[in-house]
């Protein structure tokens, strides 16, 4: 049969009428979304439900825009337009719900996140904010995301734009051309490029190593293969009964089979992706079969109906519960998904179907539709940066504890800049500016917290200090961390590559003192020191390395005319105490802080690493050793608070007002190390 763009669009023109299987496989999807976020074993890899939904749309989309450029029907207002009424009334919905929730529970630092998601999710651009966040999509640390799972919408309305481009352009581009010829070039330009997408994908999860589960350059490949399926779909004969099913069962097999798998999001999209897209795309071509027929089931098709407002809904709902406090397990589970199911149907009849078919000309439905919710995002956004997260919501012990550590971070305020990133000599310094005496503080993050502290004795001894510092790196020469963080299967090569920097510095600039700030035990677990690409890995191996580069970090302070100096960092967050704190905050009711102390914080460091910084003393007797945990446990019970101020940023790091305050602490009752 020749396939021309007419007759394609005729061979296409039975998508025209509902097909129910789809809306069923949209139930699938959600499904398995909504299990997986609420924690359930019975499917690990549930956020396959995504990559479902994108070749549903790609498809769906795919075979509308042809069949309306063949009927010269296809306008780019009104496709934006239609896109628009048919997704952002419930977004904006579910937008405005949460705003109301943040603004009522969200403490400021968290707010103020927040704040900021929400503006990138009304510019379409949340896969990109939360793509620069530390937590992993759906690890416990992103419960207090609120709007995360807008990523998936982002990314729907960026391939929106391309692919609009594309559609005009193919538009105005055949107008008088050879119908056949066009949809022959259609038709096999499309298939390259979903060729070269997956392709593309493919091998660059194999080089890099992953980190890219939020990226449309990397999720193209998905509403391609949905478009491929439209479009290759009227060249293919018509498959029996027997043929469709086998197909069918076995596409949906590979569905369970691959959501029942444990994938590694950091490692996703990947092979097991493109195979949840083929088997998505080969049940549109078994129309009929018995899979299709029973996701046709009027109760499976009438959740795949409500499917988007149930994406929509059971984030927000599982977060605000996961903020309050709330485990999802048993009860509460219950709970979360009967509300969601209910929010959900609340906004489908009410809001989805009510909107989807407005007539609105497309400089209306952007100004309402776009405009008006970035306006109102970018408004919140702004009053929230201004005024520090808002921490007026809540009572005036808060507020009061509030300034206080706020002062502090404004008397830091260049401690950020000098971590991880800037690593500029030239404004990375404190303590007694035009001082000839010097010191340089370097390390991991437990270093950078330890700005306030040396602050204090810096100013007391006379001292300029000088601090560069790298995240969960240990700044000792000569070793790479491989396998390291979130630099899976490969070497965390900016962590060397400052190390070299910071020796060379004490090398240069002979400084009065040297102090080394890490984690101390956390680098002597696991197979993660090398020294070359072919070093063989263990821990054992790795304990030899760090000996070996603490020895000769030693050595090149000890020669350079420094005094080395060794800090330990303070105990650690004794469990839930941030949970304690933030829930009685939130919940606004009165409280002794010490009440959270649910136990007395452990030490951070291991036998193994005292044992040879006692080692490092004995060949290096020059080198000193401070202890935060000194002025942390001074009387006897390390302290979680001081003065009404949490003592913690997180779970390992200091404020800044405890910061100094320990510093202070440590003068008054230890004296000063750098005198």
């Amino acid at each position: 049969m020749e396939l021309s763009l007419t007759n394609l669009s005729r061979s296409l023109s039975y998508q025209d009428a509902y097909r129910g299987d789809i809306d069923g496989l949209r139930a699938v999807a959600v499904v398995l979304v909504i299990i997986f976020h609420a924690g359930i074993s019975l499917f690990p890899s549930g956020f396959i439900g995504v990559d479902i939904f994108f070749t549903i749309s790609g498809y769906l989309i795919t075979g509308k825009v042809i069949r309306d450029i063949e009927a010269k029907m296809f306008s780019l207002p009104k496709f934006i337009s239609g896109r628009l009424w048919r997704l952002q009334p419930a977004l904006i919905t579910t937008l405005l719900a949460t705003i109301v929730i943040a603004s009522y529970c969200y403490i400021p630092a968290d707010y103020q996140i927040f704040t900021k998601s929400a503006k990138y999710t009304s510019l379409f651009l949340s896969n990109q904010f939360f793509d620069k966040q530390s937590a992993t999509y759906a690890s416990p640390d992103a419960d207090s995301f609120l709007l995360i799972h807008t990523w998936s919408l982002a990314i729907e309305w960026q391939w929106y734009f391309f692919f609009s481009l594309m559609a005009t352009a193919l538009m105005l581009l055949t107008r008088k051309a050879d119908p056949a010829k066009t949809a022959k070039m259609v038709l096999w330009s499309w298939l390259a490029l979903t060729v070269i997408a997956s392709l593309a994908m493919l091998l660059s999860n194999l080089l890099t190593h992953g980190q890219y589960y939020y990226s449309l350059g990397m999720r193209a490949f998905e509403f391609l293969i949905g478009g491929s399926a439209a479009l290759v779909q009227p060249k293919l004969k018509k498959t029996n009964k027997i043929q469709a099913n086998l197909l069918a069962t076995c596409a949906i097999v590979v569905l369970v089979w691959i959501a029942t798998k444990s994938l590694s999001v950091d490692f996703y999209p990947n092979e097991y992706t493109l195979l949840v897209c083929l088997a998505t795309a080969a049940l549109f071509l078994c129309r009929g079969a018995l899979v299709n027929n029973a996701l046709a089931f009027a109760p499976v098709n009438y959740l795949g109906k409500i499917s988007y407002s149930l994406y929509l809904w059971h984030w927000p709902v599982f977060g605000t519960l996961h903020y309050l406090g709330f485990t999802l397990t048993g009860k509460v589970l219950i709970l979360a998904l009967a509300a969601t199911l209910g929010l959900a149907i609340v906004c489908y009849h009410g809001i989805e179907n009510r909107f989807r078919r407005a007539n609105l000309p497309v400089w209306k439905s952007i100004a309402l539709l776009v405009v008006a919710p970035i306006a109102l995002t970018m408004t919140l956004y702004s009053l929230s940066e201004k005024y520090d997260g808002l921490p007026q919501r809540f009572d005036a012990e808060y507020n009061q504890a509030f300034n206080m550590q706020r002062d502090a971070a404004l008397q830091a305020s260049r401690r950020k800049d000098c971590h991880s990133g800037k690593q500029n000599l030239s404004v990375c310094h404190f303590g007694a500016s035009d001082s000839n005496k010097t010191a340089f503080l370097i390390g991991d993050s437990n270093a950078n917290h330890f700005w306030g502290f040396f602050d204090v004795l810096a100013k007391d001894a006379g001292v300029k200090m000088y601090s560069l510092t790298t995240s969960s790196c240990l700044a000792l020469p000569d070793i790479y961390q491989y396998d390291w963080w979130k630099y899976k299967g490969i070497k965390y090569e900016k962590c060397h590559e400052n190390t070299e920097k910071y020796y060379e510095y004490i090398r240069k600039n002979h400084y009065d003192y040297v102090i080394l700030g890490q984690i101390w035990s956390n680098y002597a677990a696991g197979p993660h020191l090398i020294n070359t690409d072919n070093d063989k890995r263990s821990e054992t191996l790795s304990r030899e390395r760090y000996e070996v580069a603490l020895r000769k970090a030693l050595k090149i302070i000890t020669e350079s005319g420094a005094k080395p100096v060794v800090m330990y960092t303070i105990a650690k967050m004794p469990e839930n105490y941030e949970t304690c704190i933030n829930q009685h905050v939130i919940h606004r009711y009165p409280f002794d802080i010490k009440e959270c102390d649910a136990q007395n914080p452990k030490s951070m460091e291991i036998p193994w690493t005292l044992a040879l910084m006692k080692k490092m003393k004995a060949e290096f007797p020059s080198l000193t050793f401070i202890d935060a945990k000194s002025a942390q446990c001074i009387s006897g019970t390390c302290v979680t608070n001081i003065d009404g101020v949490t003592i913690y940023r997180d779970a390992g790091h200091l404020t800044d007002y405890a910061s100094y305050r320990f510093g202070e602490i440590y003068l008054k009752a230890f004296g000063n190390p750098l005198k």
